[in-house]
């Protein structure tokens, strides 16, 4: 039986020119699919390989990932139209649909968050994995941005990541991944130890550095 959140599209090489198809997994479920975390964390899903002449292609299409045993939902709009659609969707409280019943079961069981980007997707994925909660780290890369941006005036962004079983945030430019700076074990439980009481009842579904940088607890730092 075909699944229903898998399209196949066909893409359009950009070195050879050649068309190959595609699919395209609207929603990643490893109850269903006991590859999907991996694939997602690979960004295998989001990879074209040309099968005519091997070019690698970076592709980004709007999805969801729920990981009913974490009781997670990530919710992904690739485009502004999607992206608010999704947000209707996950924090309307009117369900008219089947489609919808299985939504609100969600809701009301998971973490649910919504993401602008494949790397915010997959972030979000790791850190249920590792068992760390997602606030914390955006509090975290909060400060360490500011820490860090005498050091690196070009930084746009941190990314959070792995270094075997360290925890690290990846400096990220114009140009790519700058640096990488150690973010320990002990850092993040002295964060978590100051801010989870002012955190817990934040109801917020994005969760990001906007979170982070409007929210009150950093006016009296």
């Amino acid at each position: 039986m075909k699944d229903m959140n898998i399209y196949t599209v066909n893409v359009r090489c950009p070195s050879c020119g050649k068309q190959s198809p595609f699919e395209l997994h609207t929603l990643m479920d490893p109850i269903k699919d006991p590859q999907a975390t991996r694939k997602l964390l690979s960004s295998e899903y989001f990879t074209h390989v040309c099968p005519h002449c091997h070019q690698v292609q970076p592709l980004s299409y709007s999805c969801m990932y729920h990981d009913g045993t974490k009781k997670l939902l990530v919710a992904y709009g690739d485009n502004e139209k999607d992206y608010n659609d999704m947000k209707a969707s996950l924090t309307s409280k009117k369900k008219d649909t089947k489609l919808d019943e299985v939504l609100t079961n969600w809701l009301e069981n998971c973490d649910v968050r919504l993401v602008k980007d494949v790397f915010s997707l997959q972030e979000k994925v790791l850190l249920s994995h590792l068992n760390l909660d997602d606030k914390i780290i955006e509090i975290a890369r909060f400060l360490k941005m500011q820490e860090l941006k005498a050091s690196f005036p070009e930084m746009l962004d941190l990314y959070f990541n792995t270094d075997g079983d360290d925890y690290v945030f990846l400096v990220v430019e114009e140009n790519g991944i700058r640096e990488k700076v150690p973010f320990t074990k002990e850092e993040y439980e002295s964060i978590q130890k100051e801010y989870q009481n002012k955190i817990i009842s934040d109801q917020s579904i994005e969760i990001d550095l906007d979170w982070a940088n409007s929210f009150s607890f950093f006016s009296g730092r």
